[in-house]
């Protein structure tokens, strides 16, 4: 991520995480959070979006052509009460730990697991989103992202010229491949 200068970064961790026979909230957490706070001590300081995962551990993985995972995993009915918990209250954890305003956050739980949804949005393995579920949710991150305050006014910078971070990364970027810019 270092090399690619990112200014919006979107993550989503946490389905197959609580399917770890050693999963841990707090051991997810910790290293959540470390990962958003090294992403967002990035030299172009990006802004940070999260995706609250399609499943859960009491949602049975069915991997598709996968040998034995028994060994590393936990399905349905012997999942542990932690690796039950709600991911979406644990996201909304992680974004406030890491101060990710709540209009950074995809609940793409609520959109792809609504009982009352007509054409279904998930994978054959219950993890993952179909086609059309990654579909919806990236409509839904773009319009998180279109509408949020925060990103509005850092692209006008960056559009304008205005933002000195960028235009400083930028500047040591371009000056290591010897090519000479003014801002």
């Amino acid at each position: 991520m270092q090399k690619s200068l990112p200014n919006f970064v979107f993550l989503s961790f946490g389905s197959m995480d609580s399917h770890l026979k050693d999963y841990s909230e707090k051991k997810f957490i910790d290293s959540y959070v470390t990962m958003i706070k090294d992403t967002q001590k990035l030299p172009t300081r990006p802004m940070v979006f999260l995706m609250v995962p399609v499943a859960t551990c009491q949602n049975e993985l069915k991997p598709n052509g996968a040998q034995n995972m028994s060994a590393f995993i936990t399905n349905g009915a012997n999942c542990t009460a932690e690796q039950s918990k709600d991911m979406q209250s644990t996201i909304q954890k992680i974004a406030s730990l890491t101060e990710i305003p709540q209009n950074h956050v995809v609940n793409a739980w609520q959109m792809i697991r609504d009982p009352s949804r007509k054409v279904p949005a998930i994978a054959e393995d219950n993890v993952h989103p179909n086609l059309k579920g990654m579909g919806e949710i990236a409509q839904e991150f773009f319009m998180k992202m279109s509408l949020s305050p925060n990103y509005l006014a850092r692209q006008e910078k960056i559009l304008s010229g205005n933002d000195k971070i960028y235009n400083k990364v930028i500047a040591a970027e371009l000056e290591k491949q010897n090519i000479s810019i003014d801002f």
